[in-house]
């Protein structure tokens, strides 16, 4: 195989989306990075969790968190309206859900 050709399957293998995914293994990743601060990198992982699992709440939970305190409340009423839709009996959703309206202005939906 020369150069050209390795280089090739080289590219071919980076961009294979992975056929058994690890949920678990990258929601632990995630949750690490965004408690040591490194909130991008938290959402790339949970970004890819919910490509592979579009209902997995933590992931939806936390990516509303990350909207939040970035400041980002149209993002983060997306995420936590998915997730009182996935399960509208946990209380949290529905604070930070307020907590944003709130930031937008939405008093009245808050």
């Amino acid at each position: 195989m020369n150069r050209q050709a390795r280089r090739a399957a080289e590219r071919s293998k980076a961009k294979a989306p992975l056929t058994t995914p690890d949920v678990t293994q990258w929601f632990d990743e995630a949750l690490a990075h965004q408690q040591a601060g490194r909130a991008a990198e938290a959402a790339q992982l949970y970004d890819r969790i919910l490509t592979a699992n579009p209902g997995h709440i933590d992931s939806l939970q936390n990516l509303g968190l990350i909207a939040l305190l970035a400041g980002r409340n149209d993002l983060a009423v997306n995420q936590f309206a998915r997730t009182i839709a996935i399960n509208a009996a946990l209380p949290d959703q529905h604070y930070h859900m307020a907590t944003a309206l709130h930031g937008l202005g939405r008093l009245a939906e808050a």
